[in-house]
């Protein structure tokens, strides 16, 4: 339910009073919970990583204060740490794997299903409270239940790994959802997430034949049923597929997009020089230690009056600018820790779900390099918190008794 409710934000366009109303009681539910199970005080250890989180954002806050408006600050703060009670929901309601699995294919469905609501408007039309609508090669360009354009496009790969942990069925049933509406939604990181999901799933599922047999032609049929309901969806792969540089070669595509390998450049170099630089303009020597506040994320953190820098399209860049290497530096250790103790969960217990949680979470690492965002737009950072306390509370879901109980004591 917390999840469901986080990654509906969108609704707050239909109405934000009830919408709010409506996360503020589920917050507080959770919460209380959270509270009275004792759970709270028994993170320690690794568990410490979710309390110093929540401790960076609160230092960018400070910062954001002495920079930009209170209401800026208060909105970036907000926006940092939306989805933080799903790491709450999971502590309180994860006893085991099995209530773990239960969770993941929450997770995949409603990735799914939200997918959907993009090709879905090639029908309808463009719904209103979605996000504005543009256009790429001369095709209409949808948002999506799930938020902003390219939102799509960075998470498909991740959600798509994260399936691997349902039942044949399921898969069968969320994988095509996914892909074709990740293929028609005009993302060159779409194209690229698709192809690496595919391959990571098979690769897990390199010793069933059968499995990849039945995926690969019922993706097929979907895929060929698609082409012939999608209007236009041999032109939009083209378009996508032509910003790699000669793998598409139609005269007839518009192709005013920028080059998969200039769009790499600028994501790796180019923009995040580009917010560095604009630290010098804020003329406090602070800033190079602290951070320049929420002011410097400027993908809707805080209003447009108070955005300090440019677009950064790197994740690792802006957390950098706006948390600098003090708070910055501690989140890159949990991030750190957390893909480390992932691994080491893994290679431990032989369990599939941790090696899927790690992947999941090491291809969102590899997104961040080229979007930001994702660590806290709701689609990124569920994945996040969800990895965050897989890698805490292994040591008790192994044993598959209640989170906090176990041979360790702490969810560390």
């Amino acid at each position: 339910m917390v999840f469901l409710v986080v990654n509906l934000h969108l609704l707050r366009n239909v109405s934000l009073v009830l919408y709010l109303a409506l996360y503020l009681l589920t917050v507080a539910y959770v919460w209380v919970q959270y509270i009275l199970s004792g759970k709270s005080q028994l993170l320690s250890g690794r568990g410490v990583a979710f309390y110093l989180w929540i401790a960076t954002a609160f230092f960018a806050f400070v910062t954001s204060l002495l920079l930009i408006s209170p209401s800026g600050a208060v909105q970036g703060l907000v926006r940092f740490l939306f989805a933080a009670p799903i790491f709450m929901a999971l502590v309180v309601f994860t006893d085991n794997l099995a209530d773990l699995r239960k969770h993941l294919i929450t997770f995949a469905g409603f990735f799914a299903l939200a997918s959907v609501s993009l090709p879905l408007q090639f029908f309808t039309g463009p719904i209103s409270w979605f996000a504005e609508i543009s256009e790429r090669g001369g095709y209409v360009r949808y948002a999506s239940l799930l938020g902003s354009l390219p939102t799509i496009g960075v998470m498909v790969g991740i959600y798509i790994v994260l399936s691997q942990c349902l039942s044949l069925k399921l898969r069968l049933l969320f994988l095509p959802l996914m892909i074709i509406s990740a293929i028609v939604s005009l993302n060159k990181s779409a194209i690229v997430n698709v192809a690496i999901g595919v391959v990571i799933m098979a690769l897990l599922n390199r010793r069933s034949i059968s499995k990849l047999a039945i995926g690969g032609v019922t993706l097929a049929l979907l895929v060929a049923i698609g082409a012939l309901f999608v209007p236009g969806l041999d032109g939009r792969v083209a378009t996508s597929l032509q910003s790699f540089g000669g793998l598409a070669r139609d005269s007839t595509v518009v192709n005013n997009d920028t080059n998969v390998l200039d769009g790499a450049w600028e994501r790796i170099i180019t923009l995040p020089k580009a917010n560095f630089d604009a630290l010098r303009e804020i003329h406090s020597p602070l800033v190079y230690i602290t951070g320049a506040g929420y002011g410097m994320g400027n993908t809707a953190l805080v209003p447009s009056s108070d955005v300090l820098a440019p677009m950064a399209h790197n994740q690792f860049a802006e957390q950098l600018t706006v948390f600098g290497p003090l708070a910055g530096g501690i989140q890159f250790y949990i991030l750190v820790m957390i893909g480390t103790a992932l691994k080491r969960s893994y290679s431990r217990t032989h369990q599939k779900v941790y090696l899927v949680v790690f992947l999941a979470f090491l291809l969102m690492m590899i997104n961040s390099i080229f979007a930001n965002g994702t660590l806290y737009h709701p689609a990124g950072a569920s994945i996040f918190y969800l990895s965050l306390f897989v890698a805490v509370a292994s040591d008790v879901l192994d044993n598959s008794v209640p989170v906090g109980r176990g041979r360790y004591g702490p969810l560390g």
